[in-house]
């Protein structure tokens, strides 16, 4: 596979040539195979003043604008995307976004809690020492007030949206390894999360309790790495269900459960049951999102994307990226565009319809993806050093 790298500048540079702030400036590009990552095809490309906006030369690329925020370069043929905001935070691993995109949610790796303003691009509150050890994931329910952190100490802790408040609304402890993966239910009443130890286990807020721990009957032990919760066409009869008085919005869902062996294991959660419905592969599944009812996206480790007809049991389609690196985030931007990374300074993006790969670019060189979130139309992309909107 071809990999581009974009000098992180673009935008701004585009913007002052188009605004008369300069007559001419220049931003590199730089292409390599994954296969032979030590040779490179680098290129300037000249950004000149015309009368309809920028125009944009290159010796070694075929460059141009693509709207207000892409480009499209030639090799490797795909369209670019630049951020439209990008904040500098240092030592991020989680990151959280409310609808409104309007307070960013950022977890550390000393296990502190950072609430930012997007618009102001300032810090509002933080909670130190929120976890004992690094901040893995985040999620923010549905209704905006809540947010849910997991730490690497094996704890899952509930906390005001604000972080007005020092000490987590509630606390939840029961794993002995570390937790991998994790997903709202509906209005987040319950959740399931998914640990190295081989089992996923299912929530409920109001009493901190569990309710069910879902382990694959042909393999205990297999390490579950990932979690989606999607709905199903057929809701099981009221007779099936269990721990009914401890379940919410949990009738018509089922989760899928992706595990280090390469199985992905479909469970329907009201009746704590492993269903018939299987899908393998020969490498890890690293990563799981659902399009819709019929459709579950997979990544590997070898980097691999695969698009899976739920109802068939068979793949839609099928793409090797950078064999290298494993896909380790992935999103779904309004149902038909998959986001996700791949190794170093590889952000993808896969129209879900037509199969159409591009790239988010304008990021700090040598980046390390160690988020990626989606409200409605923006994607939020947390690397190391910084936080881009896109």
């Amino acid at each position: 596979m071809q990999l581009l790298t974009v000098q992180k500048e673009v935008l701004d540079i585009l913007k002052e040539v188009e605004l008369g702030e300069s007559q001419e400036d220049k931003f590199w590009i730089a292409t390599r195979e994954s296969s032979d990552e030590d040779h490179l095809t680098y290129g300037d490309v000249q950004v000149l003043q015309g009368s309809k906006g920028a125009l944009l030369e290159c010796d070694n690329f075929a460059v141009t604008k693509n709207g207000l925020k892409s480009i499209f370069i030639d090799p490797p043929g795909r369209v670019c995307t630049l951020p439209s905001l990008s904040i500098d935070i240092r030592l991020v691993l989680a990151v959280a976004l409310t609808k409104s995109t309007r307070n960013l949610i950022v977890g550390t790796e000393q296990g502190h809690l950072k609430r930012f303003d997007t618009e102001s691009k300032k810090e509002t509150n933080e909670v130190k020492d929120a976890h004992f050890s690094a901040i893995k994931l985040l999620r923010t329910f549905p209704s905006d007030k809540v947010l849910l952190s997991v730490g690497g100490d094996f704890q899952i802790k509930l906390w005001d949206i604000e972080l007005a408040e020092d000490k987590p609304a509630r606390t939840f402890r029961h794993q002995q390894k570390a937790i991998t993966d994790i997903a709202l239910i509906g209005s987040g009443r319950n959740f399931v999360l998914t640990s190295e130890d081989g089992s996923t286990v299912l929530w409920e807020c109001g009493s901190g309790q569990v309710v069910s721990t879902f382990l694959r009957i042909d393999n205990h032990n297999d390490p579950a790495l990932c979690v989606v919760v999607n709905a199903t066409k057929d809701p099981i009869n009221s007779s099936d269900v269990v721990s009914g008085e401890c379940l919410y919005e949990c009738d018509d869902k089922v989760m899928y459960v992706g595990y280090q062996s390469g199985i992905i294991q479909e469970f329907r959660i009201a009746s704590h049951s492993q269903s018939s419905i299987k899908f393998k592969a020969d490498h890890a599944v690293t990563a799981l999102v659902s399009a819709d009812e019929s459709t579950l996206v997979a990544g590997y480790s070898d980097g691999t994307i695969v698009v899976w007809d739920i109802d068939a049991q068979t793949p839609m389609h099928k793409e090797v990226f950078n064999p290298s690196f494993l896909i380790s985030n992935m999103t779904i931007k309004s149902t038909k565009t998959l986001v996700f990374d791949n190794g170093p300074e590889l952000l993808l993006t896969m129209d879900l319809e037509s199969y159409k790969v591009g790239q988010l670019v304008g990021l700090t060189e040598a980046f390390d993806v160690k988020l990626i979130a989606a409200v409605d139309q923006t994607v939020v992309v947390a690397t190391s050093d910084e936080i881009a909107h896109f």
